[in-house]
């Protein structure tokens, strides 16, 4: 190591760069100097072009000004006046401004000159302007007022005097008004384009008018006429005087515009050009003395870089030669540790400059790189404990998703049980319904063959009817013979006429019996329908059975007229008493006969009333098979009613099933800070404040951890429980133990003793943890995980419908 190992890096590059700025600092002084000296005359010729500018400015506006008031002059229009005046404020700002800013005596005063021109100038404008004004007042209100006026009074005149056939009158005035219109004429063409011969020509045009009007005043008719043509020749004299005085401010302005204003703007813009051409060539002088300045300038800048640039080259290669080559060393040696070559030697760790503290760093580096493989084997087995608490964590989520849903399983599983017994009971209540509508049609069976075996009688009632009508008409014919039996034949009349009474009213009997049939008829059809389509058959034989009624009423009908015929012919047969005296025994035998036939009549009666009741007791049958068929029907509302409750419920667990796969799927989504083992659900509610809380603070505490072992921090999660955790879970238990023994929970004992196995298996884990056991804190995790599930799902949910008055399932 030479002279060069012990002089530090730093000092050999500040004493190389040192020599190199210093040149560059003379290069820097001498740039300084001519730059002053350019910046001078930069500035100098910055303020002289934009003075030159400013003039060239003043100069445009004077041009715009002189464009505007020439327009003015042959227009009167506003907007050149505007523009006009407009101009003069800034011009009379920007001159003084020139001045001041031009330090040459000649262009100074060429300023000086030009602003008081602008001064005359302004002063010309304003005194255009009163002409201008003086001329439009008397265009405006003179000229044209009484030039059209005269012309008003002599058309006046004319139209008068042609109606009035007054012709030389009108010839006049038609010449007077001619002459007033050709002077008119030339008045508004010299206002156009001022001409002296225009003047002339108005005069002469004038006088002629005049001389007119006088020669028309002396044909004139009458004084209206004279008077008008006196107002126009009056008008007339006025409108050439105010002409005059029009045409000579017109003559003046017209002087003023093109000769005393031009003159003055001539001298103006001769003066601002001179000013211009002197600043343009101070401008060039100053670009050749500033080019001069910078080639000199630039000679001794390129002979003092190439004096700085060969010094630079020699002290970099000095300095790059003690430099690098040591460095090269070090860079090599860092290669070989950076291919885990540990065994390598560092050099230079002795030299006293900066080469030698990097090779003592590199040195330490070595020692670290040997201390990070002992860590690396460390960090290895940390990641596979972080890895065993991922796992751990993992599982214990996976097995609260698998509680969760298997509740939610079982609950369909019953929900299905209902729903297969409620289908069973349907098939049952069917069956029933089924069994009572057959019942329902063999009672509308038996029902209509009663009610045949009523037509039976009711037609043998008719043939018993007809063979008493029969023996009648053979009695009224012996009658006839019977003259000498008269008084006995009158009393075995009277007892017949009796017996036709009593068989009246078995014939209402009938018809009463026919009603009722008639009305259980009515009734059956009205049940069969309420019954539905079970119905439908016996409302068919209800009908059926109220077509017989109403036949069997017109039967008894039938009988009742022959019964009146009957009747009748016992009348007559009173009145022919006198004649059946001799046949009395002919009589006694019809008697016996017609007695023979009541008796038949009396027993079909019997039979008739007899199947009434049957028919009677077979309707009752039917209502009461109905009223089955209608409890059969409720049954199977009832059925299908729980059958709705049953798909209501496995709904509602449909639900949940969804929530509890959605949070699953949501949890293993989220990030890893935001994971919870166990989330609080409604049913974890004691309804006790201090429980809850409790409850709550715990499962904060769990799910903590959870999301430590889930980053795989699980050891230091752990540890951060052991000092609180079961302190704080053993008030916790002697607040609810306390609770339950105040409302004498039967199962206390049973909860005791899972909380003891709580405080063991929590006081065995954390003995595990501190004793450094591999697994202690997955299996610790596991521990909790597993109980606060089983616990919180069984022993606390008993607990808190017992606490709450509520019935444990």
């Amino acid at each position: 190591m030479g002279l060069a190992g012990n002089i530090s890096v730093k000092a050999r590059i500040w004493g190389g760069f040192s020599l190199t700025l210093l040149l560059l600092l003379i290069v820097g002084g001498l740039a300084i100097i001519g730059g002053s000296e350019v910046a001078s005359d930069s500035k100098r010729y910055a303020s002289v072009a934009e003075n030159a500018l400013r003039v060239s400015g003043i100069e445009r506006d004077v041009a715009h000004m002189r464009r505007n008031v020439v327009g003015f002059t042959y227009t009167g229009a506003d907007r050149f006046e505007e523009a006009a005046k407009k101009l003069v404020p800034s011009l009379r700002a920007e001159l003084p401004k020139a001045i001041a800013a031009t330090s040459d005596p000649g262009r100074k005063a060429n300023l000086e000159r030009m602003l008081k021109l602008l001064d005359e100038y302004a002063g010309d404008f304003d005194k255009l302007l009163v002409l201008r004004n003086k001329r439009d007042e008397l265009v405006h209100n003179v000229l044209n007022p009484r030039g059209a006026e005269a012309r008003k009074q002599l058309s006046s005149v004319i139209d008068e005097a042609l109606a009035r056939g007054e012709h030389d009158v009108a010839a006049l005035v038609g010449k007077t008004q001619e002459q007033l219109v050709l002077m008119r004429l030339n008045a508004v063409k010299f206002l156009s384009e001022p001409d002296p011969e225009l003047m002339k020509e108005v005069d002469q045009l004038g006088e002629e008018a005049s001389a007119r009007a006088n020669q028309a005043m002396t044909v004139a008719r009458n004084a209206t006429q004279r008077s008008k043509i006196s107002e126009a020749a009056k008008a007339v004299v006025e409108y050439e005087a105010v002409f005059k005085q029009t045409a000579e401010a017109i003559l003046e302005r017209n002087k003023l515009v093109n000769v005393t204003m031009a003159k003055v703007a001539e001298e103006f813009g001769q003066l601002g050009q001179e000013t211009r051409e002197s600043q343009m060539h101070y401008l060039e002088t100053l670009y050749e003395e500033t080019v001069s300045v910078l080639a000199r300038q630039n000679a001794v800048s390129m002979v003092v870089v190439l004096v700085a640039l060969v010094s630079g080259i020699a002290a970099a290669f000095l300095i790059a030669r003690s430099i690098v080559n040591p460095v090269n060393a070090m860079t090599g040696v860092m290669g070989q540790l950076a291919a885990n070559n540990l065994s390598v030697d560092v050099p230079y760790a002795d030299r006293g400059d900066e080469i030698g503290e990097m090779a003592k760093s590199v040195d330490h580096f070595k020692a670290q790189m040997v201390r990070v493989r002992q860590l690396e084997a460390e960090q290895e087995e940390q990641k596979r404990q972080a890895e065993a608490d991922r796992r751990a964590a993992m599982n214990h989520m996976a097995d609260a998703f698998e509680s969760s849903v298997g509740k939610v399983v079982q609950t369909v599983t019953g929900a299905v049980t209902e729903l297969q017994a409620s289908a069973s009971q349907m098939a049952a209540t069917a069956t029933e319904t089924s069994h009572q509508a057959t019942t329902v049609a063999a009672s509308a069976q038996q029902a209509s063959a009663n009610v045949q075996t009523v037509a039976s009688a009711t037609e043998e009632l008719a043939a018993s009817i007809n063979e008493i009508s029969h023996q009648v008409e053979r009695s009224l014919q012996v009658a006839a013979k019977a003259d000498e039996e008269a008084r006995h034949t009158t009393a075995m009349v009277e007892n017949l006429s009796t017996a036709v009474g009593k068989i009246g009213q078995i014939v209402q009997l009938i018809n009463a019996i026919a009603g009722q049939t008639n009305m259980l008829a009515l009734n059956a059809t009205i049940e069969a329908a309420r019954a539905g389509d079970a119905g439908k058959g016996f409302a068919v034989v209800a009908g059926e059975v109220k077509g017989l009624a109403s036949q069997t009423a017109k039967a008894t009908e039938e009988i009742t007229a022959h019964i009146q015929a009957v009747q009748q012919g016992t009348q007559e047969a009173v009145k022919a008493i006198d004649s059946i005296s001799k046949v009395i025994r002919e009589v006694n035998e019809i008697s016996t006969t017609v007695a023979s036939a009541v008796q038949e009549q009396t027993a079909a009666t019997d039979e008739i009333a007899r199947n009434v009741e049957q028919a009677a007791s077979g309707t009752q049958e039917v209502s009461a098979n109905i009223g089955s068929v209608e409890q059969a029907a409720n049954d199977t509302g009832g059925a299908a009613e729980q059958i709705r409750m049953s798909a209501t419920e496995l709904s509602e667990q449909a639900e949940y099933l969804r929530g509890e796969v959605t949070r699953f799927l949501d949890q293993v989504r989220s990030d890893k800070d935001e994971m919870k083992l166990m989330a609080w659900l409604p049913e974890y509610e004691t309804g006790i404040s201090v429980i809850d809380s409790h409850h709550r603070a715990y499962l904060d505490q769990l799910n903590s951890l959870f999301a430590d072992m889930m980053t795989g921090d699980g050891g230091k999660g752990i540890v951060k429980l052991l000092p609180t955790m079961l302190d704080m879970m053993k008030s916790h238990f002697a607040e609810e133990e306390a609770q339950m023994t105040k409302a004498g929970y039967a199962k206390l004992a049973q909860h005791q003793a899972n909380h003891r196995r709580f405080v063991d298996g929590f006081t065995n884990g954390k003995r595990a943890i501190e004793e450094g056991r591999d697994g202690a804190s997955t299996a610790l995790f596991d521990f909790l995980a597993t109980w606060t599930r089983e616990h919180f799902a069984h022993d606390d949910h008993d607990m808190a419908l017992a606490l709450t008055g509520k019935k444990v399932a």
